[in-house]
């Protein structure tokens, strides 16, 4: 039950009709719960605390696509999944009374290998001694890499770099 509204697209220039954008108006589907499929071990509890702030919202889909790699790629990439991947999230209906339904999204993860750290070094640094750079990285050797923290310690040493007139 509902009301439909469309819009045809088509280039500015003319031509063809690319898609139809529409919304359905007087319905209230509710995301009452976020299901992770292929979350590698020790992450889902991560990934449902991530999810947690989708539930009892309105679905819409233009906010839900690429929910999982807006909010819960942080989870993977802090733990070393540099090359985690999440898909579109699919909506399942859970219950449907009147012009209320009550969906659970279901999300696949694809989490792909672990990167370790082995060795951090410094290639064309002139202004600044790699013993100075490396103090501002803070990745343990063979531990997973937390692309979080390293994009961080990265600033850190690109302001540096500025302090010294390098823009």
């Amino acid at each position: 039950p509902g009301r439909v509204d469309y819009m045809r697209m088509a280039p500015m220039d003319g031509g063809d009709i690319q898609s139809l954008n529409f919304t359905v108006q007087d319905v209230k589907i509710t995301i009452q719960g976020v299901k992770f499929l292929g979350p590698a071990s020790g992450e889902e509890t991560l990934l449902i605390e991530a999810s947690k702030k989708l539930l009892g919202t309105d679905y819409v889909r233009d906010q839900v696509v690429g929910f999982g790699e807006k909010e819960c790629l942080p989870v993977y990439l802090q733990r070393g999944y540099l090359k985690a991947h999440f898909g579109d999230a699919v909506p399942h209906v859970t219950h449907q009374e009147g012009t209320s339904t009550v969906v659970e999204l279901s999300v696949p993860v694809q989490p792909g290998p672990v990167y370790q750290v082995e060795e951090v070094s410094w290639i064309g640094n002139k202004v600044l001694p790699a013993e100075k750079l490396n103090n501002m990285i803070h990745l343990p050797v063979g531990e997973g890499a937390n692309a979080i923290r390293l994009n961080g310690d990265l600033e850190a040493a690109e302001k540096a770099y500025q302090s010294k007139g390098y823009m």
